[in-house]
């Protein structure tokens, strides 16, 4: 480990895909998983408002394939409000 960001206490506007949110952090965890290939993966999960909407968020960041990209997923809820 380097150093490390703290996000918690974090609010400002934020652009995606051109759509500006809202977003206030309240807390979040970063941990080392191995994956099913072996490999180790990082788990971030935050707790935050997004435009109104308190959720816990979680990205993970790992290698994959045999060029051992590096990739990371995030995933959507459906019961998001807007859905998916």
């Amino acid at each position: 480990m380097r150093d490390s960001l703290t996000l918690k206490g974090f609010e400002g506007v934020v652009e995606v895909g051109g759509r500006r949110h809202m977003v206030k952090v309240f807390g979040g965890d970063a941990e080392l998983e191995e994956g099913r290939d072996g490999k180790s993966h990082l788990r971030i999960k935050i707790t935050a408002e997004v435009d109104g909407v308190v959720r816990d968020y979680t990205t993970t960041y790992g290698r994959y394939g045999k060029h051992n990209a590096a990739l990371g997923f995030a995933y959507a809820r459906s019961d998001a409000p807007g859905g998916r």
